[in-house]
């Protein structure tokens, strides 16, 4: 877990970096814009468990969103050990609504990373079906950090989904 920890700790740091080396602010990107919000808010989660699940998210998020095609081989190689962890966190999850919205979540992931980030046409009907399961899930969590946090997780998922 502690590799998850320092996954999430690099990617706070990465826009700071990206800056000061002369990159484009993450702001003239509106899905950099909506991870930089959940990450802000994830960060703050105090329960470790959920807190590594969504260090682990925002690592995958952002790897796809610094690699939005095929993703090479040095790529897959870094972002699947931290699924693999993601993915054993969840199958732990005890709260019936919190383990679904995670299961959708892993599903969306698991497609991604099996088509190594090029999702095929065929895959569009399982994706759209585990988003909009994850959707209706979301809707049901009251106001506040938690759905905020998903609020921004389906977003960045809707256009993914949206691209194919």
């Amino acid at each position: 877990m502690k590799l998850i920890r320092y996954a999430f700790a690099l990617a706070a740091l990465m826009p700071a970096i990206g800056a000061a080396q002369g990159a484009a602010p993450a702001a003239q990107n509106p899905l950099a814009t909506v991870l930089e919000k959940m990450q802000k808010n994830a960060i703050k989660i105090s329960v470790k468990p959920e807190n590594d699940r969504w260090a682990a998210n925002v690592t995958l998020w952002q790897t796809r969103l610094d690699h939005m095609g095929a993703l090479g081989a040095g790529e897959f190689k870094k972002v699947q050990p931290v699924f693999d962890a993601m993915k054993a966190n969840v199958a732990k999850i005890e709260e019936p609504m919190e383990k679904e919205r995670w299961e959708a979540n892993v599903a969306l992931w698991q497609i991604t990373l099996d088509a190594k980030g090029v999702v095929p046409a065929s895959a569009e009907a399982k994706m759209k079906g585990a988003l909009e399961k994850m959707e209706a899930n979301v809707g049901k969590i009251g106001a506040g950090a938690e759905r905020e946090r998903w609020d921004r997780n389906v977003e960045l998922w809707k256009a993914l989904v949206a691209k194919k």
